[in-house]
């Protein structure tokens, strides 16, 4: 059995007692933010994850769906909360902030659509390899509560107004991506 540490220096690296050096800076685990932050990180399986979230929607149905939403909302506006300084309010420092959070926990590789203009009545944000759909049976309607909340609440809090979030399209329903139109009130 080997025993792994990573160092305070240099967090990207980890060693296994019995083994010389192992460099763990081109696999997908981004250690360094792991072990660079004061808040605490969890890590759940994907599998876990699935069903932990067909348990919510078997036991409470639509009501379950809305608790999910609602879950993700909150987690889209403490993304948004986690920027720091004067970025907050500069778009692109914003949307690489969501990209980036969404890839680093493994959620999913997140696009918004360069041809919609932040400051229209909507934009369009694809969602390749959504965790919350990619594990989930296939079904007939969209899947993506959680990341649809997610959205709704990161988008809110940027531009400081009630954001509609509608999944057009969903891997879950066999579609390459999730796809959703945010509609902000204006």
């Amino acid at each position: 059995m080997y025993s792994m540490y990573l160092p305070k220096r240099n967090p990207t690296r980890a060693y296994l007692s019995g083994v010389e050096d192992v460099n763990l800076s081109h696999t997908n685990i981004f250690i360094e933010d792991l072990a660079s932050h004061t808040r605490r990180k969890i890590i759940i399986d994907g599998s876990m994850l699935a069903d932990m979230v067909s348990d919510i929607r078997r036991l409470l149905g639509s009501v379950g769906d809305m608790l999910l939403y609602y879950q993700g909302f909150s987690v889209g506006k403490h993304i948004y909360q986690n920027l720091r300084g004067s970025h907050t309010h500069d778009y692109n420092v914003a949307i690489n902030h969501l990209v980036n959070t969404f890839r680093q926990y493994g959620w999913g590789i997140v696009n918004v659509d360069s041809k919609s203009n932040p400051r229209a009545s909507s934009l369009i944000v694809r969602i390749y390899e959504n965790v919350e759909c990619l594990l989930a049976p296939k079904r007939s309607k969209p899947n993506s509560q959680l990341a649809r909340g997610v959205l709704a609440g990161f988008f809110s809090s940027l531009f400081n107004t009630k954001v509609y979030v509608e999944e057009k399209k969903c891997i879950a329903m066999g579609d390459p991506y999730c796809e959703f139109i945010l509609l902000f009130d204006t």
